[in-house]
């Protein structure tokens, strides 16, 4: 059984959307936007492109998130908290996480900044990951200057080209156990590269692919007693958007691959 776990980043162990939104606020004069239009809070981000609802056209996100990446703020976002008091739990966990298990952070963040990454890791105390991976983009290369995806690994120190370029790319080769993500598309992406366990963190801008369960997929069966939904293979976790919550999550999934294995032993 595989010892890998792949994790998004941003909404996943960073909050990236409030920092995002008050620099478009703050820098709304530069960028040719109606302040009165973007609020303090994500109430309005209720999809994938949320900032549509804040009178941000494609083209003006592109220009503000390049220079959102340029500004350094990638390196000091804040965890993920979904209201709760963690304090400096989320590192903790991350690196107990990173001592039992091959953890790959696996995002779409510009590879520009995967320096600044590797910087806000540290700043919450997340250590003993084993690699970074940062995707160009295959479908869109209006975010990034840079065509090539790079991957960091934590124990050589350095930046390298990376081969993938999409997120079921690098599922399909480091067939990881557990995919833990926010975006719709990618957990789908994970279904399709057959990952046995795949925890979707429960965000506004998923809640309607999450209410559906996805028609482009088979219908999942749902488990009353587990709040699980299985699909063939693989299995469904819907959490709450905390490292607290995520973790419990992670350490059922434990729990029952120890069980599986035990059970194993038994039969022969």
């Amino acid at each position: 059984m595989s010892n890998v776990i792949c994790c998004d980043l941003d909404e996943v162990v960073f909050d990236w959307l409030h920092p995002f939104v008050k620099f478009a606020r703050d820098n709304s004069e530069t960028f040719s936007l109606d302040k009165n239009k973007i609020p303090n809070d994500l109430r309005k981000w209720t999809h994938w492109n949320g900032y549509e609802n804040y009178g941000i056209n494609r083209d003006q996100f592109s220009l503000i998130y390049k220079e959102f990446c340029k500004s350094g703020a990638f390196k000091t976002l804040p965890p993920i908290s979904g209201g709760c008091d963690i304090n400096d739990r989320t590192g903790k966990i991350l690196t107990n996480l990173g001592n039992k298990k091959h953890l790959f952070f696996v995002t779409a963040r510009a590879p520009e900044v995967i320096l600044d990454t590797v910087d806000s890791l540290n700043n919450i105390g997340a250590y003993n990951w084993h690699s970074l991976i940062h995707l160009a983009g295959k479908k869109d290369k209006t975010l990034s200057d840079c065509d090539t995806s790079v991957i960091y690994s934590r124990a050589l120190g350095v930046v390298m080209p990376s081969k993938y370029d999409t997120k079921r790319s690098v599922y399909e080769d480091l067939k990881p156990f557990i995919v833990i993500d926010d975006r719709p598309e990618y957990i789908e992406q994970a279904f399709m590269a057959y990952v046995p366990h795949v925890i979707m963190v429960s965000r506004l801008h998923n809640k309607k692919w999450r209410s559906e369960k996805s028609s482009r997929l088979p219908p999942f069966q749902f488990d009353s007693i587990s709040k699980q939904y299985t699909w063939c293979h693989a299995t469904l976790h819907i959490v709450r958007p905390n490292w607290v919550d995520i973790n419990a999550s992670l350490e059922g999934i434990f729990k029952g691959q120890e069980n599986e294995q035990n059970d194993n032993r038994i039969k022969r």
